[in-house]
């Protein structure tokens, strides 16, 4: 499953770059439910809501770094569980999504913009949930699971 959630997710992450890209215009906003979400282009150069703007070769050894540490403690666990092995793929597919926008452009495509939130993507997505259910696999015992 850790490599079933990882690959579902690049590709989800990178078809819907693709085609936010190829129809919406970078700075554009179509709603999806007026007030609530809307598909707006942005490109991020920085990290999470824009912070250290410009730093492509940091994120891209960061990303390498997280994606050699996920797939060391996937193998080191062998996790038995589902829930741990779907939390460690989605977080990454979501580190490796957002590695193939930063190594092919030097930025990321973010279009999800519920309005209350900065605008983001499926792999941002993919790294909080990850985190969420990775989170709750430890508060529900953990490793003795």
């Amino acid at each position: 499953m850790f490599y079933v959630a990882a690959l579902g997710l690049l590709a989800l992450d990178v078809l819907t770059k693709i085609a936010v890209r190829t129809h919406l215009p970078v700075s554009s906003s179509v709603p999806v439910i007026n007030g609530v979400l809307h598909l707006t282009h942005v490109q991020n150069t920085g990290a999470v809501f824009g912070l250290l703007p410009d730093r492509r070769v940091l994120f891209v050894v960061v990303a390498l770094a997280a994606t050699a540490a996920l797939v060391m403690l996937n193998h080191q666990l062998r996790p038995r569980t589902t829930l741990l092995q779907v939390a460690l793929g989605l977080q990454l597919g979501g580190t490796l999504g957002n590695l193939v926008d930063r190594a092919a452009s030097g930025r990321v495509t973010d279009f999800l913009d519920f309005r209350v939130w900065p605008v983001f993507n499926l792999a941002d997505s993919g790294i909080v949930v990850g985190g969420v259910l990775l989170a709750w696999w430890l508060l529900r015992g953990g490793a003795g699971r």
